[in-house]
């Protein structure tokens, strides 16, 4: 497989309001134990930081990239844990998944995906129907003003003149 190899994958998020966050993932051959992940001292073979987009508690994600690409190493891997860490707090989740071998190494295609494992912290989707979000497009228009708020409280009284 190429050394600009991408994996793309599917889980749980450790957040539950869709929405974006500042995270980082790692790709490690072994479970860490919580505390470990909570100070971020496990190995990995790979890791990056990413604005996770989240969506009802679930992610997709592409790692890997011609600046930091996924190592060769964990292709060979009959399967590697997916660690995801907020940057700004303790909150994180962790699946496993397993490689699909392919009879054809050879393929053009540099991009990888996965098949997650049946666990509790795990959420099984379909690649075929899920698509990936895009970059976000450019700011829209300005929206209507919005109602008159109530008036406040009266002024104190001027000078006398």
């Amino acid at each position: 497989m190429s050394n600009r190899a991408r994996l793309e994958i599917h889980g749980k998020s450790p957040f539950t309001q869709s929405g974006i966050y500042e995270v980082e993932i790692f790709i490690s051959d072994s479970k860490p134990a919580p505390d470990k992940i909570k100070n971020k001292q496990f190995p990995s073979l790979w890791k990056g930081h990413f604005h996770l987009r989240v969506k009802d508690g679930l992610f997709t994600e592409t790692l890997g990239s011609d600046v930091n690409p996924i190592p060769s190493s964990v292709y060979a891997l009959d399967n590697a844990w997916i660690i995801v860490v907020d940057l700004f707090s303790s909150l994180h989740s962790i699946f496993n998944v397993f490689f699909e071998k392919s009879s054809d190494e050879n393929k053009s295609e540099n991009i990888s995906k996965t098949k997650l494992s049946k666990q509790a912290d795990t959420v099984k989707t379909n690649p075929d129907s899920f698509k990936p979000y895009g970059y976000g497009g450019p700011q829209g228009d300005k929206g209507s003003t919005g109602p008159h708020g109530i008036s406040g409280d009266k002024g104190p009284q001027g000078d006398k003149g």
